[in-house]
């Protein structure tokens, strides 16, 4: 090996370290920039991305709660109409201060049939069930049941001891009823002269 050659190598060695530092020192920044604005961009989409999809969340979600209450005030406008129908029947005072179960079931049937009301409960004036009437599978006619002690239940309570509250002397209340659940409206039944005779719901 020649000194001449030796002499070349070496040059061509210092070379070549300065042009690699330089072109390090050059395109380092840059790679660092590029890696800073990946992160944050990756960072800022993911934060827009997860309010939105938090966003729908929630907007589905007070969607289905104003569409379950709708539903619930939809029901209860329902019962109360049934309800005024069923107070202000002809005979029913009558039939319910006798204690004429039968006949306070042939009055109310037809009305509540026809009102599509999936079940009507009468109370006398201590609490005992008169009867309550179940609407069938087929919706053409009533399960009838009764004699229960319904003194303690609190819509029933609440109207025998004459109680209002700001909404007037009808109390609603989800009851459970041969293993299923239903919204009750409980309303007093009253004579010509006021006297509470019961509990009809």
């Amino acid at each position: 090996m020649s000194t001449e050659g030796a002499g070349s190598a070496t040059q061509s060695s210092r070379l070549r370290g300065p042009r690699v530092s330089l072109l390090l020192q050059l395109v380092a920044p840059y790679v660092i920039l590029t890696l800073v604005l990946v992160l944050a961009v990756t960072y800022i989409v993911t934060g827009l991305v997860t309010s939105s999809a938090r966003l729908g969340f929630d907007s589905q979600l007070q969607a289905m709660l104003d569409g379950a209450g709708d539903g619930l005030t939809r029901v209860e406008n329902s019962q109360l109409d049934s309800l005024r129908l069923l107070v202000f029947t002809q005979g029913l005072p009558e039939a319910m201060a006798s204690g004429d179960v039968d006949a306070v079931v042939n009055l109310v049937t037809p009305l509540a049939l026809n009102a599509r009301a999936p079940i009507v409960t009468l109370v006398d004036s201590t609490g005992r069930e008169m009867a309550t009437l179940t609407l069938q599978a087929d919706e053409t006619g009533y399960t009838r049941t009764g004699g229960a002690d319904l003194s303690q239940v609190e819509i029933v309570r609440r109207v025998l001891s004459g109680e209002h509250d700001t909404f007037g002397d009808k109390f609603a209340d989800v009851l459970t009823v041969q293993g299923r659940r239903y919204l009750f409206t409980s309303a007093p039944l009253l004579d010509s002269s006021g006297t509470r005779l019961g509990v009809i719901m």
